[in-house]
């Protein structure tokens, strides 16, 4: 979390990020990402709260990662939080 406290991701076990055969078929090379997202006090991850930049990614694929982030619970906290991390997509 921003700030300094962590949170434990309860779920899911390892977090990964998997995209559907028509979203990775939009990705044309590697992109290198940073990822944001508000932690809710009550471990949720709101999908409008994901924020992806830079803003370079087909709409499909932009919609994919947050819905799957916003899936993620954490520990629950009496505050909120925000949480940031480089993610790279790679063409395959």
């Amino acid at each position: 979390m921003t700030d300094g406290t962590p949170r434990v991701l309860l779920e899911p076990a390892e977090p990964k990020i998997t995209l559907s055969k028509e979203a990775s078929a939009l990705i044309d090379s590697t992109k290198r990402l940073t990822v944001s997202f508000t932690v809710m006090a009550g471990g949720n991850v709101p999908v409008t709260s994901v924020k992806i930049s830079p803003d370079i990614l087909p709409s499909l694929v932009s919609m994919e990662i947050r819905e799957q982030i916003s899936r993620w619970r954490f520990q629950a906290a009496s505050y909120d939080g925000s949480a940031k991390f480089d993610y790279t997509i790679q063409k395959q």
